[in-house]
């Protein structure tokens, strides 16, 4: 649920700088009509826009791989509350350690997008703020959001 709701956020950033970009014409030719238009600087090269959607789609990957493996634990947990079985523990505990690797996976992600961003503002180069807000904020939601499971799994692994 809170993925849909990350994915949104960054789609109506997306969409609303596209609808920005395509009535930039007709608000520039009513100008003298209205208040000036105060405009967000340019857009990215595309170098940066590789470079930031590369860090993105991690961050994605890793809650797409969350959400399908927390769904296993928690399925799994439960048949070995019912079963008592020693196997079914042993794969709660190797899929709760699928959930630590995502974890460290998303902080690094995280970790390169502050990198990226630094380097991104120190370099002059035009960017637009808005999008790059929505960016840094899928990356940082989805590395909370996937750490903040840890001491509920270790809960869940420990009432079996």
């Amino acid at each position: 649920m809170k993925k849909l709701s990350i994915i949104a956020l960054l789609i109506s950033s997306i969409v609303a700088h596209s609808a920005l970009a395509s009535d930039t014409t007709s608000k520039a030719q009513h100008a003298s009509e209205t208040k000036p238009i105060k405009f967000t600087k340019g857009e990215f090269t595309d170098k940066t826009i590789v470079k930031l959607n590369a860090i993105v789609a991690r961050s994605l990957d890793s809650i797409n791989k969350y959400d399908v493996i927390i769904v296993e634990i928690q399925e799994l947990v439960q048949q070995a509350k019912e079963q008592a079985s020693k196997k079914t523990k042993s794969e709660v505990q190797v899929k709760v350690k699928e959930i630590y690797a995502l974890a460290e996976a998303s902080a690094l992600a995280s970790k390169d997008m502050t990198a990226a961003v630094e380097v991104l503002k120190k370099s002059g180069e035009d960017y637009d703020p808005n999008i790059l807000t929505g960016m840094t904020r899928f990356v940082e939601r989805v590395k909370n959001e996937i750490s903040s499971q840890k001491q509920i799994l270790e809960e869940s692994v420990n009432s079996i």
